[in-house]
């Protein structure tokens, strides 16, 4: 190298993380009556974010996140696609396939301060099975923080268990038992694809899935 001459700065690539492996992707669904809070659960539970201001969602979205399950034989990888399926039952029902198509669990969200949302669940419920067959269900009684009615919360809680579903009292402003609820779903479709690998609605889609 001549005299004057200048050395070209190194150019240190920053090193990557590798990926965590991902073993299954399981499709949600959130169904409830409009004004439930469904929106408000999933931006509490995949952005840790809250807000008062109410926006009724238009269709469908989805957002996603990773998690670990356990498993007797050690903690998987699993992606939840969450869709947050708007609460107009009419025109639900006419894109019922479109939105409960491939899904593998159900989150029904009622209000506890409206009773009128948890007499509403089980026709959600209903529509969403029809398209995607017996899958498992999580009960999610909303706004646990508005400090609803012993008589509202009774009769959430005696609905899920004449149905045998398990059940948590939710506030997506505080974050009581989001986590907890959702993860519950999670664990108990695994649960389901574990000691049932028939293929069907209720299979996992496959982590190679090019879903986003």
């Amino acid at each position: 190298m001549g005299p004057g001459a200048r050395k070209s700065p190194r150019r240190h690539s920053a090193v990557q993380p590798p990926e965590t492996a991902v073993d299954f992707r399981f499709k949600v669904c959130l169904l409830g009556e409009a004004g439930v809070g469904k929106s408000s659960l999933v931006a509490r539970y995949v952005l840790n974010q809250f807000t008062e201001r109410y926006s009724p969602s238009i269709g469908a979205r989805m957002l996603k996140k990773e998690i670990r399950v356990g498993t007797p034989e050690g903690d998987v990888n699993v992606v939840l696609l969450i869709w947050d399926v708007m609460g107009e039952k009419t025109l639900a029902d006419l894109l019922k396939d479109a939105y409960f198509g491939g899904s593998q669990g159900i989150l029904g969200v009622a209000d506890l301060s409206r009773p009128d949302t948890i007499e509403e669940l089980p026709g959600w419920i209903s529509a969403a099975q029809s398209v995607a067959g017996p899958v498992p269900v999580v009960l999610l009684g909303n706004k646990n923080d508005l400090h609803p009615s012993i008589e509202s919360t009774e009769s959430f809680v005696a609905l899920a268990e004449r149905s045998s579903t398990p059940c948590w009292l939710t506030s997506a402003k505080t974050g009581e038992n989001v986590e907890t609820a959702f993860q519950m779903a999670a664990a108990a479709i695994l649960g389901r694809y574990r000691t049932d690998r028939r293929s069907g609605p209720s299979r996992p889609i496959p982590a190679s899935a090019s879903q986003t």
